[in-house]
């Protein structure tokens, strides 16, 4: 039925909640998924300084979201057919434009992660999603933390 996964995350444990059910949905459909960290800006580059430190600050970001990603891949995405991205700006649009551009047939994502609303019932970004994705979304309850 699902034959590609896009599985959300914002590396925190309530986000990889998600990827560890995603990678079992996966082994059980025969599914791929393709990883997706969001990287945004909250403060802009006059904020931080010079435009060479506030590059290096997103490239070591970027590195740093890119190692995470493979270490959860290798953790919960054994045995599937996987490949990751790091999309800039809006998590909650980057998510949805992956989405059509890849073809999914489902989207997974933590009900919350650490962002601003992260105390929230719903955070926002599982919010947006699941009212305009064009395919079924699965929000993981918190509860859901298992290992692989």
């Amino acid at each position: 039925m699902f034959r590609k996964l896009l599985v959300a995350t914002d590396l925190s444990e309530e986000s990889l909640a998600a990827v560890a059910t995603a990678g079992r949905l996966a082994r059980s459909f025969d599914a791929e998924v393709t990883l997706v960290y969001s990287l945004e800006d909250r403060l802009p580059p006059a904020l931080l300084g010079d435009e060479k430190f506030y590059r290096r600050v997103r490239e070591e970001h970027t590195d740093q979201a890119r190692a995470a990603l493979t270490d959860a891949a290798a953790t919960y995405l054994h045995e599937v057919t996987y490949h990751t991205a790091i999309r800039e700006g809006r998590p909650h649009r980057e998510i949805l434009a992956l989405a059509r551009e890849e073809g999914a047939d489902l989207i997974v994502l933590a009900s919350r992660g650490h962002g601003l609303l992260g105390s929230a019932l719903l955070g926002s970004t599982a919010e947006r999603v699941l009212h305009k994705a064009s395919c079924p979304v699965l929000v993981v309850p918190l509860a859901a933390e298992e290992g692989p």
